[in-house]
């Protein structure tokens, strides 16, 4: 019996310890987390102690310094590389109005990053402090929904010469937590295949017959299974039908063309 006992009691030690074990690698990688946000904010006070012009960034030029920072510094340009290109991109897709007002900001925010780059020498700890900073600003001056449909565009800028860069996933996640989102990231794939399933069960016809989630049939579920569509924008879409062109649903805001077509929607 006592044998019986001793055999239980090493089996439940051996299960907490194996509990701890696992739980260690996510314990490191919070830490890790918490130790360089905690580093990235003293930059981004010394930032606002040392560069005026970038404390006092308007939203529109904050809003400019993050496209900048994400869509090209994300992938190694020089931000003034990339204006011409931004610019282009803004001009035919930007959807929401913090990006649409940007567009005339980039040049001169361009060249402050570029001399930050050179005259700082710190790379991408400096870029990164930036986005605390304006993360920050933006979280403050605008609503929490305007703040996120931005972070979602600036997304698919990131994407428009390919998949994002480890560099870019970093940056759009110090950015969400310096304004408050904390948003959980998800894989695309997990994603499409949630609305597609939540379509599927959804009792209407949701698709259409190319196979695309028809938005003038799919019923409330279905579009609130949609990312980045939510309840709100769920219900504003059933009170638009019948929907004649995507140009109706982008004037929603912060639900741009390229995520539509990547998620498979049609109207």
């Amino acid at each position: 019996m006592a044998g019986l006992l001793a055999l239980q009691l090493a089996l439940a030690a051996f299960a907490l310890l194996a509990r701890g074990a696992a739980a260690v690698p996510v314990l490191v990688r919070e830490w890790r987390r918490r130790r360089q946000s905690a580093r990235l904010e003293r930059r981004a006070r010394e930032i606002e102690r040392g560069d005026r012009a970038a404390a006092e960034w308007t939203p529109a030029e904050a809003v400019a310094a993050l496209v900048l920072i994400v869509a090209a510094r994300g992938r190694g340009e020089q931000a003034g590389a990339a204006v011409a290109r931004l610019a282009e991109t803004l001009r035919r897709h930007a959807n929401s109005a913090p990006l649409v007002g940007a567009s005339d900001r980039l040049p001169g925010i361009a060249a402050a990053l570029d001399g930050r780059r050179v005259a700082a020498n710190r790379g991408t700890e400096d870029a990164l402090a930036l986005l605390v900073l304006v993360g920050r600003r933006l979280g403050v001056r605008l609503p929490a929904e305007t703040v996120t449909g931005l972070l979602y565009e600036v997304d698919d800028l990131a994407r428009e010469n390919g998949p994002r860069t480890r560099l870019q996933d970093w940056m759009l996640e110090v950015f969400a937590d310096a304004a408050g989102l904390h948003l959980v990231p998800q894989e695309e794939d997990q994603e499409q295949g949630q609305a597609q399933r939540r379509a599927e069960t959804s009792g209407t016809t949701a698709y259409s017959e190319s196979g695309d989630i028809d938005i003038d049939t799919a019923d409330f579920d279905c579009l609130h299974a949609i990312p980045h569509i939510g309840p709100e924008r769920a219900q504003a879409i059933i009170g638009r039908r019948p929907l004649e062109g995507i140009e109706q649903l982008t004037a929603l805001g912060g639900i741009s063309p390229k995520r539509l077509q990547r998620f498979g929607i049609s109207a």
